[in-house]
């Protein structure tokens, strides 16, 4: 809300403005001034001029701040020409003296100086900052900007050869406080230095799922499943559709569409988090293979991170012997065997298609791969080949084989 003699200027939460009277609180326009397709994020006014800067419904219905600055004239009740700023308007501020300049700060720090009777006449400072901005503010004289930060820092911006900024504040002269040592006895109690800073959750403050008495016989299932079926028999058969907790899109571009981000996914990730299958009465989470279906775009529009967000690589299931997938695992992170697979690669200088050097191209591979999945191929076809399309059951006899070859 803003005063814009002799009206006052109201911002509302669709993205325009309306003009009422001080007094009776009257509409003064009809109807509401459509500023922005989104929330207004700031507002001005000066005389007859109210300006303001709001969020804007982009790709994938997204928000984000407008370039645009709309301006409104009280005396012709329409919009007038905008001011423009290409890193986005966050915050604006019209001259106090001067009320077509004004001055547009975005998101990133971008101070513009702008003329709404000259459009060219733009000037822009990058400012140096060290969080979030919360605020800007003007002097009532022009010659001094203040922007705020979410950090509780304030910059203080002017020309110095103008001398009606405050100088006489040297700053806040906070006294040095020197603690007294306090004077401890060995039969005193700790209690007079009182508690310290936990970062982690005390014992006190646990779960009650999580404390339970040693000894105690599980609990029989049966009676337990009787009486779910007695408490919640009379609620109906249910939404049989999909639950939307854990829905997420399987495809990167499905994600973009919908505009969801990665936080959006956090139902799945608390899930993840907490296991209560060691805790007694509890049944424990049903877990089945993820069968990987490509879309239009190829693999790499498949979402993998929303499935594995570590750093440790994974080897496809839809292939052939799937079975050694966790023995490679095994010989990947258990590191006497990586290490001496890898000196046998190394010494023996393998020139053609061996079980050992295709073994340590793949554990080579699980390292570089940084959480991205791949698929053992070349491995598995040389098994084949070796193996003379048998069953592959003994992984560790193809290698003991090798190895004796070569000594």
């Amino acid at each position: 809300m803003r005063l814009c003699s002799p009206d006052i200027a109201l911002g509302l939460s669709d993205g325009s403005i309306q003009i009422v009277e001080p007094f009776t609180f009257d509409n003064v326009i009809q109807e509401p001034a459509i500023c922005h397709s989104g929330a207004l994020i700031d507002l001005d006014a000066r005389k007859n001029l109210v300006v303001t800067c709001g969020l804007t419904t982009r790709k994938f219905g997204r928000l984000f701040p407008d370039v645009f600055a709309s301006c409104f004239d009280t005396k012709t009740k329409k919009l007038i020409q905008p001011f423009t700023s290409s890193s986005g308007a966050s915050f604006v501020r019209l001259h106090p003296k001067s009320p077509n300049h004004a001055v547009v700060l975005s998101a990133s720090g971008a101070l513009t100086f702008m003329d709404n009777k000259n459009p060219h006449n733009v000037s822009i400072n990058q400012l140096v900052l060290h969080g979030t901005l919360v605020g800007m503010d003007i002097s009532s004289s022009g010659h001094g900007i203040v922007v705020a930060e979410k950090s509780c820092l304030h910059h203080w911006y002017a020309n110095p050869t103008y001398s009606d900024d405050d100088s006489r504040f040297k700053g806040l002269q906070v006294p040095t406080a020197t603690l007294p040592v306090p004077d401890m006895k060995e039969d005193e109690p700790l209690s007079r230095i009182g508690l310290p800073y936990f970062q982690g959750t005390l014992l006190s403050d646990w779960s009650p799922n999580l404390l339970f008495e040693v000894g105690n016989p599980t609990p029989n299932w049966s009676t337990v499943h009787s009486s779910l079926i007695v408490q919640h028999s009379n609620r109906g058969s249910g939404n049989r559709g999909r639950s939307s907790s854990t829905s997420v899109p399987r495809f990167l571009s499905e994600k973009e569409r919908l505009g969801l981000h990665d936080q959006d996914t956090s139902a799945f990730a608390d899930l993840m988090k907490s296991d209560d299958s060691a805790v007694r009465g509890k049944v424990p989470k049903l877990w089945r293979q993820m069968h990987i279906h490509y879309s239009k775009f190829g693999v790499d529009d498949f979402d993998f991170k929303f499935y594995n967000s570590t750093k440790y690589a994974g080897l496809e299931t839809l292939t052939e012997n799937v079975h050694l997938n966790s023995l490679l695992q095994l010989y990947r992170w258990c590191q006497p065997i990586y290490n001496s697979i890898l000196r046998l690669f190394a010494r023996f200088n393998y020139l053609k298609i061996t079980t050992i050097g295709e073994l340590a191209i793949v554990l080579d591979m699980l390292t570089k791969a940084e959480g991205n999945h791949f698929r053992a191929t070349n491995f598995v076809d040389t098994l084949k080949y070796l193996s003379g399309d048998k069953p592959v059951t003994e992984l560790h006899d193809l290698l003991s084989t090798e190895i004796s070859k070569e000594q």
